[in-house]
């Protein structure tokens, strides 16, 4: 491969715990899309793979963004965790040719040619890193991709189509003791394991044995997301659709989440009371939850959809890609909380406490946050076209390539927030305070900006000509005056 790669490392480093490592030549939306589209995505901490686990990937963030690498279950951490994943990544910036797809797959195929020691971590990684899948000796062993998910993929490169692949490794070493002797000679006895009333266990490790027969072993895993009776034998044969590229698995995937009973509202709740706390993929459309204490409660992917949570406590919550459009969610404390990927759309957070919340690549679009706190939360890449930001608090907020078009953001507060590269344009941004904002590359076309305060801002890249700025304010607000000091006969004795 004849051209330099930034790197990424995300795992459990010692006294410091899960982070990513990058080099500074990959940009912070990137690093963040790695985190939330591939470690959080393919890694479930509650239910781990067993030791000795890997799997490799290609993702693009975007048609010039494309990472590609490694996941390998690493063991224990010094926190006392037994299974932790080592995410080792690449990225490539430019274009993805063909040629260097291929050779991507080739270095997925043979293994990583470097890795850290999570042990002693270096400051910093290094600048670029010079792979060439010809060149180098792996230090880990890598994983095949079947040649059915090279050429769909190819075929999706060809169309335009953001590639997003992941391929676990299936081999009988892997699979607990009991099942070891498990041996599918065909697609009969995969068929009769997966209908003909076998374990649920069995039944799980027959559906990744089922792709290696192509389309008709594809069939197999689609009839066992919609009509298998145990929801851990869906959610496996779920994952398995979404981590392909071939648009039919894609689609019985969106068509047949695999949400999880928990008794409605009532159940979900006494069985929080009872201490349980992870509800992924809870089915909890509707679901009167209003002033629900559910503080540090995992909701991930559930389906809230037109629930209220109005006032709940959700304080540290884990909520990534959950669905709740058009819930009502007005002055809910949701500080600190996990909403990456979250569906937003058209729900009302009115007054809601997002300081510290991490939305990236969140859907916002005609959502109401209207007076919400959003003191440094995170919202890179987050699409809220035409939402209601008027009055609310982002100041040190995080809002690198936001889709902010047709945005209300009247009398909003952005003071040394991070806007590179977001869309404001045709935004309200009428009084909205932007002083020492980052506002390099943000397109402003068509935004108004009457009152709109721009002392101290960063408006590299932005082509000023284009835009009315006759009632612009370019100076930042004086403090307020400070209290006259007591006289001596207000001053308290001693």
């Amino acid at each position: 491969m004849g051209y330099n790669l930034g790197q990424l490392i995300y795992t459990s480093f010692p006294k410091s715990g899960f982070k990513v490592l990058a080099s500074s030549r990959v940009p912070v939306p990137v690093q963040d899309a790695f985190v939330a589209e591939v470690a959080h995505t393919h890694w479930d901490a509650y239910n781990p793979p067993d030791l000795g686990y890997r799997a490799v990937y290609v993702y693009q963030v975007s048609p010039q963004d494309s990472l590609f690498g490694w996941v390998y279950n690493d063991g224990p951490d010094d926190l006392g965790r037994s299974h932790v994943p080592y995410f080792l990544c690449y990225y490539l910036a430019g274009s993805l040719l063909p040629h260097k797809l291929q050779e991507i797959f080739t270095c997925l195929d043979r293994g990583p040619g470097t890795l850290i020691n999570r042990q002693e971590p270096p400051a910093v990684l290094e600048e670029e890193f010079s792979l060439d899948p010809d060149h180098y000796t792996p230090v880990r062993p890598g994983v095949t991709i079947p040649p059915v998910v090279q050429q769909q993929s190819r075929v999706s490169l060809a169309r335009g189509e953001l590639l997003h692949v992941f391929v676990p490794l299936t081999q009988p070493e892997l699979l607990a003791p009991s099942l070891r002797r498990l041996h599918w000679s065909g697609l009969e006895d995969v068929r009769l394991s997966l209908e003909g009333g076998s374990p649920a266990q069995e039944r799980i490790f027959a559906l990744s044995y089922a792709l290696n027969w192509g389309e008709r072993g594809l069939d197999l895993v689609i009839t066992a997301l919609a009509q298998d009776p145990d929801w851990q034998v869906r959610y496996t044969a779920w994952n398995l659709l979404r981590a392909m590229t071939l648009p039919r698995a894609l689609q019985a995937a969106r068509g047949h989440t695999p949400w999880r009973p928990v008794g409605g509202g009532q159940g979900f709740l006494a069985a929080y009371e009872r201490g349980v706390r992870d509800f992924t993929l809870a089915a909890l459309a509707e679901a009167q939850l209003d002033y629900a204490q559910l503080r540090g409660v995992d909701l991930s992917r559930a389906n809230l959809r037109g629930s209220n949570l109005r006032q709940a406590m959700l304080a540290g919550a884990n909520l990534r890609r959950a669905d709740l459009m058009g819930a009502d969610l007005r002055g809910v404390d949701l500080t600190g909380a996990n909403l990456i990927g979250v569906d937003l759309t058209g729900a009302n957070l009115t007054a809601a406490r997002l300081n510290g919340a991490s939305l990236n690549w969140a859907k916002l679009q005609d959502t109401c946050l209207r007076q919400a706190d959003l003191t440094q939360a995170n919202l890179s890449g987050a699409n809220a076209e035409g939402a209601d930001l008027s009055h609310a608090n982002l100041t040190q907020a995080r809002l690198g390539l936001t889709n902010l078009g047709a945005a209300n953001l009247q009398e909003a507060n952005l003071q040394r927030a991070n806007l590179v590269g977001a869309d404001l344009g045709v935004a309200n941004l009428d009084h909205a305070l932007f002083v020492q904002a980052k506002l390099s590359k943000v397109n402003l076309l068509g935004a108004s900006l009457v009152g709109t305060n721009l002392g101290g801002a960063d408006l590299s890249g932005v082509d000023l000509a284009l835009l009315n700025l006759s009632r612009v304010l370019w100076e930042a607000p004086r403090p307020p005056p400070a209290p006259p000091s007591a006289s001596w006969w207000q001053k308290p004795w001693r």
